[in-house]
C-alpha cells in the first residue's frame, strides 16, 4: 500500500499514482506524470519498448480530465528509445490532452534517435516540438 501525503488533494493523489515501470527485454523503462509549473508533463525514462498498462493509460486520462490544463508536456530528457506501443501511446496521450482541453502538447528534450523517428512518422506535425535536440559535437 502507498503512503498518502498529508493533505493531498484527489487530484494530486490521480497524478501521483499515473506511474508505470520496470524491465523489459533487458532494459528499464519508467513513465509517470508530473504537475509542473509549465502544465502537467508525462516523463519518459529508459527505453519505452514495452506494452503500456491499461491502468496506466486510465489513469493519466482522468488525471488529465481533473486538471484541464491549456498545455500538456511530454518529457523525453531521458527516454533513449521507443517502440511502435510507445508512440502509439504517445499518440493516444495528444487525444486525451486535447479532449481534456488543452490546445496543444509539447515534447521537450528529445533526443536525436527518437526525434527522427517522430519526423519519419510525421509526428513533429501534430505535437509542438520544443527546443530541438542539439548534435553534440565529436571529439576531435
Amino acid at each position: 500500500m502507498t503512503d498518502i501525503p498529508p493533505h493531498e488533494s484527489p487530484t494530486d493523489r490521480l497524478v501521483r499514482l499515473a506511474s508505470c515501470g520496470g524491465t523489459e527485454y533487458g532494459a528499464r523503462f519508467e513513465m509517470h506524470l508530473e504537475r509542473r509549473s509549465q502544465g502537467p508533463t508525462l516523463v519518459i525514462r529508459g527505453s519505452l519498448v514495452q506494452d503500456i498498462p491499461d491502468g496506466f493509460a486510465d489513469r493519466v486520462k482522468e488525471a488529465l480530465h481533473k486538471l484541464k490544463a491549456p498545455e500538456t508536456f511530454i518529457d523525453l530528457q531521458r527516454c533513449e528509445n521507443v517502440a511502435s506501443t510507445a508512440l502509439a501511446f504517445l499518440v493516444h496521450f495528444h487525444r486525451v490532452s486535447t479532449t481534456a482541453g488543452a490546445k496543444q502538447v509539447v515534447i521537450q528534450h528529445a533526443q536525436p534517435r527518437v526525434m527522427t523517428l517522430l519526423k519519419l512518422l510525421g509526428l513533429h506535425e501534430i505535437f509542438t516540438i520544443a527546443d530541438p535536440p542539439r548534435r553534440t559535437p565529436r571529439p576531435a
